[in-house]
Parts: structure tokens; C-alpha cells; sequence
């Protein structure tokens, strides 16, 4: 039993594979190399410096790296949401719970989902490195921890986002979802601002932004890089 279950959850992820191949490519050409390229460039490197002078690697390194919020969330969201339009009728996603049980395809979709993510995001760091070269400020990052953690934050970010797919009544409230809980979060979650400076500006809100998963995401990038 446990191996013929074994067979049908690799045979979905077999055929997930092949039914994301247009996805992925889009995802890899603007998630994986556009977003850090244009973030690289127009925040690391010429906001950083606008900002703080010529000698900034120090918060070029921090702002860049609070940056993977965006490719994490968007990435995240574009891949997971394909299942709110699989309920939507009687498709693939029907026949799967007749030979799986409801839980497990669940599960097949946020593994896949997960790994898929962490791969399109894992280059995000790398890239910037090599754009930035000495400008991002890499003498002390531990790079073992940095994956680890893009890894455990795609896993937060595809499960986050496969809860809000499951919830959300009507396609319609997709862009209701984003504006209104993403976006916030994204905007309050360390994506510019380190989490030190909010506490800085702040006790009161320094305390009340642990509310925001998204902030321990960054925090423990800029702890892990920094």
C-alpha cells in the first residue's frame, strides 16, 4: 500500500513538473534573473548610493538583502494560486482525490510548490554578488545558514500561500488578498528597513512588528549575511 501511494505522489509531481514547464520558464526569466538584476542596480547600487554616498557597501548589504522578500512572496503566490483555479472545477485536482487521499494531495502540491520556489529563488543572493561585486558586503556571511534560510522561508511562503488558495471564495478577491495582507506585509516586513531601525524609530512599533512573519525573514537574512 504505502509503496503504490509512494508511485502515485511521484507520478503527480512527475506531472506537475511537465504542466509548470511554461510557468517555470516565466518564473526563471522574471523572478530568478530580472528581479535581482533591476533590484541589484536600481536599489543596492544607485538608491544605496543617492542616499548614503559613495562609501555604502554596508547599506547596500542591508537593503539588498531585505530585497528576497519580493521574489519570495511574488514566487511563492504565482506558483501556489495555480491550485485556486484547479478547485475551481472539476479538473485535475478531482481526479487526484480519487487515488490520493485529500491530505496527501495537499502535501504533493506544497512539496512541489516548495522545491520548485526555493530553486527559482536560491540564485537571488549569487546574482547580486556578482553584479554588486564589492559593493554588496559578503566578508562575514555564513552561506550555509543564508540557504538554509531561503529554504525554511520558501517553505513559510508556498504553505502561507497555499492556505490563502484553499480560503479565497472567488478570483476576484485575489488582488484584495494582495493589497490588502500582502502588500502590508511586504512593505512592513524588513524589504527596506531593517528591523534594528524600526526599533530605533519606535519601542512601541519595534514590538508590535513581530506581529509580521515577513520580518523574521529578513532579519535572519541580515543576520546571516551581515
Amino acid at each position: 500500500m504505502f509503496i503504490q501511494t509512494a508511485r502515485i505522489f511521484a507520478h503527480c509531481m512527475h506531472r506537475e513538473l511537465r504542466t509548470y514547464q511554461t510557468q517555470i520558464t516565466k518564473l526563471l526569466i522574471n523572478n530568478t534573473v530580472l528581479l535581482p538584476i533591476i533590484l541589484a542596480l536600481s536599489v543596492a547600487y544607485l538608491q544605496a548610493r543617492s542616499y548614503f554616498g559613495a562609501d555604502a557597501r554596508t547599506m547596500s548589504t542591508l537593503i539588498f538583502t531585505g530585497n528576497i522578500i519580493i521574489p519570495l512572496m511574488t514566487t511563492a503566490f504565482s506558483i501556489m494560486f495555480n491550485l485556486f483555479f484547479d478547485l475551481q472545477g472539476p479538473k485535475y485536482i478531482t481526479y487526484q482525490m480519487t487515488i490520493l487521499s485529500p491530505r496527501l494531495v495537499l502535501l504533493q502540491r506544497l512539496v512541489f510548490g516548495w522545491m520548485l520556489a526555493f530553486i527559482l529563488t536560491a540564485p537571488f543572493y549569487p546574482i547580486g554578488k556578482l553584479l554588486l561585486g564589492a559593493e554588496l558586503d559578503t566578508a562575514h556571511t555564513h552561506w550555509p545558514a543564508v540557504f538554509g534560510m531561503v529554504l525554511v522561508s520558501t517553505l513559510f511562503c508556498t504553505s502561507y500561500h497555499l492556505l490563502a488558495a484553499i480560503y479565497i471564495t472567488n478570483p476576484a478577491s485575489i488582488n484584495t488578498f494582495w493589497a490588502r495582507i500582502n502588500g502590508p506585509m511586504l512593505s512592513l516586513g524588513g524589504l527596506f528597513i531593517p528591523l534594528f531601525v524600526m526599533q530605533q524609530f519606535s519601542a512601541v512599533f519595534g514590538r508590535v512588528i513581530y506581529l509580521n512573519p515577513a520580518i523574521y525573514i529578513t532579519d535572519g537574512l541580515r543576520q546571516a549575511i551581515i
